[in-house]
């Protein structure tokens, strides 16, 4: 049985052009930033979007930047006041799960 394709597979192989394109933006995004505070804003902007998918790919980006469970788990709750305690608490289980 062949596993399923995600979304962002199916795009990166009907539009490869677009995705190569928006890979090197995103890229191109906070380069005066160090890549442990990057990918902190960006579980904190992920979180505000209330996209589990996005805060779970990059939790462990965060930490192979050297973010640790606590500074991930502050990232993501200074989105409360945005997205209210109820979506948050969707979002806080995919960080205190994480080993």
């Amino acid at each position: 049985m062949s596993e399923e394709k995600s979304p962002v597979q199916m795009i990166m192989e009907a539009r490869p052009e677009v995705m190569k394109n928006y890979l090197t933006y995103l890229d191109s995004l906070g380069k005066s930033l160090d890549d442990k505070t990057r990918q902190l804003i960006v579980l904190a902007v992920q979180t505000a979007a209330k996209s589990p998918g996005g805060v779970r790919a990059h939790i462990p980006k965060a930490k192979k930047a050297g973010a640790t469970k606590e500074e991930i788990l502050d990232a993501i709750m200074i989105a409360m006041p945005t997205i209210g305690l109820g979506a948050l608490l969707q979002i806080i289980p995919l960080v205190l799960k994480e080993d």
